[in-house]
């Protein structure tokens, strides 16, 4: 857990504190919980649960583990290229995480399961 122990000060006075309650680091996301307190001329207290994709670095190598015996070739360079990117804001090269998903996920037909359904699900849901 971190801190952000004051921001802008209103006119009236007071402030606000925020407690980040980080998320399990070794998924590369999840969900974790942060607490506003509004501080001025009463104290009013918000806890709000928040969402965090995994990173698409962990995401692949949970590919890598359920996709056996081996992972389709039309879908490797794209699922290597996903190992090096952490969310679908970054670049690979010239190429955006978003068509680097979506090619992946073209070329993804013949992984099937109740592991692919649900990480398909999921980078889907990242488009």
């Amino acid at each position: 857990m971190f801190h952000v122990k004051h921001g802008p000060r209103p006119a009236i006075g007071g402030g606000f504190l925020i407690e980040k309650y980080d998320w399990p680091a070794a998924r590369g996301g999840g969900i974790f919980e942060v607490r506003l307190i509004l501080a001025g001329t009463e104290r009013i207290e918000k806890m709000l649960t928040i969402e965090k994709p995994r990173s698409l670095a962990a995401i692949a190598a949970d590919i890598r583990r359920t996709w056996q015996p081996k992972v389709y070739f039309g879908a490797a360079p794209y699922l290597d290229a996903m190992r090096s990117l952490d969310s679908m804001s970054n670049f690979y090269g010239e190429d955006s995480a978003r068509s680097i998903v979506a090619y992946f996920l073209a070329n993804a037909g013949t992984w099937r399961g109740e592991d692919a359904r649900r990480i398909k699900a999921e980078l889907k849901g990242m488009l």
